[in-house]
């Protein structure tokens, strides 16, 4: 038991401990960003190096996700709301919702066993 550490998520629990008790680091071949998560290193070459952009055709918004623009686009543009019924939590997003309500009114949470940090 080496941390306090609590995540919303068992994927944010798996990522604080490869990156800060693993020592687990995903390196880029064409710049200094590093990361703990493949997936990241993934979305940053495609963004940073790549050109991969998706880009909103009601405004000049731009993102490097395909997710990240529907949801944009949802928000900003359709004008999509989810709400939390047990407080005054808003999002574009039902993951978020999801989250918030695990996170805040359920009390789920992952800790790490190997620090105290917490989320």
């Amino acid at each position: 038991n080496q941390c306090d550490y609590q995540a919303g998520q068992q994927a944010n629990l798996k990522k604080h401990k490869d990156s800060k008790h693993e020592g687990v680091r995903y390196s880029c071949s064409q710049c200094e960003f590093q990361t703990a998560d493949k997936f990241s290193l993934k979305r940053h070459r495609e963004f940073k190096h790549e050109g991969v952009v998706y880009s909103c055709n009601q405004c000049d918004y731009q993102a490097g996700q395909q997710a990240n623009l529907k949801k944009h686009k949802d928000s900003k543009h359709e004008g999509v709301r989810y709400s939390c019924s047990q407080c005054e939590f808003q999002t574009a997003d039902k993951f978020s919702l999801k989250r918030h309500r695990e996170f805040k009114h359920e009390g789920v949470v992952y800790s790490c066993n190997q620090c105290d940090y917490q989320a």
